[in-house]
């Protein structure tokens, strides 16, 4: 199965302080650790600009994401989750995580020993694996009893984007947006979809939910993120309830499929340093998409 969601359980060798989420640093981690096992991937994960096959989470205080300084305390675990989109990767993880684990996670100075690695969601309820093909059965078959209804659950900040039309008078570049617009959100998971999975999804589903998937509630927060030592951004997370409006099954399933996946691939940018964490669940029955449990996330 391509999409693969493993959640690490570190324990802290000593006390210490951390500046941050460590999101970077289990990236850098992470490369390494797979350019241990397949040099040859890892080199193209660093030198290709286009999207990541992986998604990483920052460290996890507690049983989902933090953000800001960290005080770890061997008493108390931390996590950090890893998610796969492509064949390749998810092989790579199964070897170098779940296969063989490593010891210890050392980020700069700080060591943490490896206590448990998993992919089972009875273990964890941010692990979890399945497929594109997978995904896309499910869907099909809720086929017309798919509700009308999403609501999206930011667990880590999230950022999105937009850059103004052509020959706009006011300027050029993109500009931060914090709040997940359902064309932004869309068009983030379709990319993602159509760049991995080897069915395709129309490219039009974006500019159709801008128009039929409409904002009924949300409780979000927002706070400006320093992001690579190097300046800011702006990040939100929180809840958001879509009523769909007016859709007919097909877009209605597509819609429900992106958001499925939205699990494994996260949202927005900087999936890969610690933002963009996401799960999405049906409110009428509290069904999370991803699993079919019932239980709210």
């Amino acid at each position: 199965m391509e999409l693969l969601s493993i959640v690490v359980t570190l324990r802290p060798e000593r006390a210490a302080r951390l500046e941050n989420n460590q999101g970077r640093a289990l990236h850098a981690w992470w490369l390494n650790r797979a350019r241990q096992r397949d040099p040859g991937l890892a080199q193209r994960w660093h030198q290709d600009s286009a999207l990541r096959p992986f998604t990483l989470s920052g460290l996890w205080t507690g049983r989902e994401p933090s953000w800001g300084p960290l005080a770890l305390d061997p008493a108390r675990p931390v996590r950090f989750r890893l998610t796969t989109l492509d064949r390749e990767t998810a092989e790579l993880a199964r070897s170098a995580l779940l296969a063989f684990p490593p010891a210890a996670v050392r980020l700069g100075s700080t060591a943490l020993a490896v206590e448990e690695v998993t992919a089972d969601p009875a273990r964890h309820p941010w692990a979890g694996q399945s497929g594109y093909e997978a995904l896309v059965s499910q869907v099909l078959m809720r086929g017309d009893q798919l509700p009308a209804a999403l609501t999206f659950r930011f667990v880590s900040h999230a950022t999105f984007h937009r850059s103004p039309p052509p020959h706009d008078p006011h300027g050029a570049g993109r500009y931060a947006v914090p709040f997940p617009l359902p064309d932004l959100l869309m068009r983030g998971l379709l990319a993602r979809w159509n760049c991995f999975s080897p069915v395709k999804a129309p490219k039009e589903l974006p500019d159709f939910c801008a128009h039929r998937m409409l904002v009924s509630s949300h409780r979000l927060e927002a706070d400006h993120l320093q992001v690579n030592g190097k300046g800011e951004t702006i990040g939100f997370r929180g809840r958001v309830r879509y009523r769909l409006y007016q859709c007919d099954p097909y877009w209605t399933g597509l819609i429900h499929l992106l958001a499925d996946y939205a699990f494994y691939a996260g949202v927005g940018g900087r999936t890969a340093t610690g933002l963009g964490q996401c799960a999405a669940f049906r409110p009428e029955s509290g069904e999370e998409l991803r699993s079919g449990r019932n239980r709210r996330p």
